[in-house]
C-alpha cells in the first residue's frame, strides 16, 4: 500500500505518474510543472477552491507578470500553460487531501505540481415533476458547484452520467458565481448543466 502524510495525503512514488501527452499539445490531460517562489509563504498567483476535498481547483489566475504561474506561462507552450478550471491533483509528490495539498503549497519554495485538465460534458435533467436530487456544495466566492451527493430526483431517474465530485461550471448557459447557478437551478425545469470530472 501507498505511504501515507497528514490528513490521510498519499505519498505517491513519482515514477508511477506518467504524464499523458498526446500528438497534439492542446489536448494535454495530465502534466506536471515547476513552480518557483521567493519565500514559502509568497503566493502562485492562483485562486484555488478546495470544496471537493481531494484536489484543488484552479478559479482563477493572477494578471501579476512576476506571479510564479505567470512566469511558468510566459515560458511555456499553450498546451502547459496554466489555465482557470484545471485541477491541481498532486504537489511534491503529495495527493488524496486538498488541506494537505494546500499546506505543501504554503510550505515550499520549489513546487512540483501535477495538473489535471479535464474536458467538460453535458447532461440534460427535467425537473417538471421532481427535484434533481442532487446535494451540492460550494466555496465562498466560487464559480462552480460541486456535487456531494446523489438521492431520489431526477439525477438517479433519468440515469444521468453524475457522480459525487462532479463539477458544474454553468447551468442552462449560465455562468458566474455559485449564487448564479442556484439561482438558474431554481428558475428552470429543463436543466442544462455542464460537468467536468475530476481524475
Amino acid at each position: 500500500s501507498k505511504p501515507e502524510g497528514q490528513d490521510g495525503a498519499e505519498i505517491l512514488d513519482a515514477s508511477s505518474m506518467q504524464e499523458i501527452i498526446p500528438e497534439d499539445e492542446e489536448d494535454v490531460s495530465y502534466f506536471v510543472v515547476t513552480l518557483r517562489k521567493a519565500r514559502p509563504d509568497s503566493p502562485c498567483g492562483w485562486r484555488l477552491d478546495p470544496t471537493d476535498k481531494k484536489v484543488l481547483y484552479i478559479c482563477d489566475l493572477s494578471n501579476d507578470p512576476s506571479a510564479p504561474v505567470q512566469v511558468h506561462n510566459a515560458r511555456s507552450t499553450p498546451g502547459r500553460q496554466l489555465r482557470e478550471g484545471d485541477y491541481i491533483v498532486a504537489v511534491n509528490g503529495v495527493s488524496g487531501a486538498a488541506q494537505a495539498l494546500q499546506a505543501v503549497l504554503k510550505s515550499s519554495t520549489v513546487l512540483e505540481v501535477s495538473i489535471f485538465r479535464p474536458k467538460p460534458f453535458k447532461v440534460v435533467l427535467s425537473t417538471e415533476s421532481q427535484p434533481t436530487g442532487l446535494d451540492l456544495r460550494y466555496a465562498p466566492n466560487g464559480k462552480t458547484l460541486v456535487i456531494e451527493n446523489l438521492r431520489a430526483g431526477a439525477a438517479l431517474e433519468s440515469n444521468a452520467d453524475l457522480r459525487p465530485r462532479d463539477r458544474i461550471l454553468s447551468v442552462c448557459g449560465i455562468t458566474g458565481g455559485s449564487e448564479v447557478l442556484l439561482q438558474s437551478f431554481r428558475d428552470n425545469t429543463n436543466i442544462e448543466l455542464m460537468i467536468v470530472r475530476p481524475m
